[in-house]
């Protein structure tokens, strides 16, 4: 998720995050409410982003190439089956569930600090919350004009558990007769 095979030192920038909290106490020295605002800001610069983002595919020509979409399959049952999109469709239902994405993540961060209190996952998402979306194949594309071939050829490839590399999918056993 994070860096997902960017720059390095970004993928470094939350475990220093972790670490510098564990020795400061954001609370006793007097920040939680600029850490609350900063968060806030984050949220809504990500927000403002994705919105750009909903523009410029908006704002598309639909060449009328067409996106052979696999099937979901998560945790051995398909979810969502093999389709076929324009290129333009394929760009709003991803953005649609980068934009679920962004805003389930900050209402549920939201809830828990309101709710329990801890500093930790609120430092850390607004750190971590602009670098997944600068890394995200839609923004890369549609806010900082990266032609779409390679490794932000469409369909893009499916966020891995932790941002680890995909393993290759097991080819199935020949039926026995």
């Amino acid at each position: 998720m994070i860096g997902g095979g960017g720059n390095p030192v970004l993928q470094m920038v939350p475990l220093g995050i972790v670490l510098l909290l564990q020795n400061y106490d954001i609370e006793k020295l007097g920040y939680l409410v600029h850490l609350r605002v900063l968060y806030g800001v984050v949220q809504f610069c990500c927000l403002g982003l994705l919105i750009y983002v909903r523009l410029k595919i908006n704002d598309m020509q639909d060449d009328g190439a067409k996106v052979q979409v696999p099937a979901t399959i998560q945790m051995g049952v398909e979810v969502k089956p093999a389709m076929e999109m324009t290129t333009k469709e394929y760009d709003n239902s991803k953005w649609f569930e980068q934009m679920q994405q962004c805003v389930i993540g900050c209402l549920v961060l939201t809830y828990i600090h309101v709710h329990w209190g801890p500093t930790t996952p609120l430092a850390f998402q607004t750190v971590t919350a602009p670098i997944q979306l600068l890394e995200a194949p839609l923004v890369k594309i549609h806010a900082l004009g990266k032609p779409a071939y390679g490794s932000l050829k469409r369909p893009f490839p499916p966020p891995s558990l932790f941002g680890l590399p995909q393993l290759p999918q097991a080819e199935p056993a020949p039926a026995l007769t």
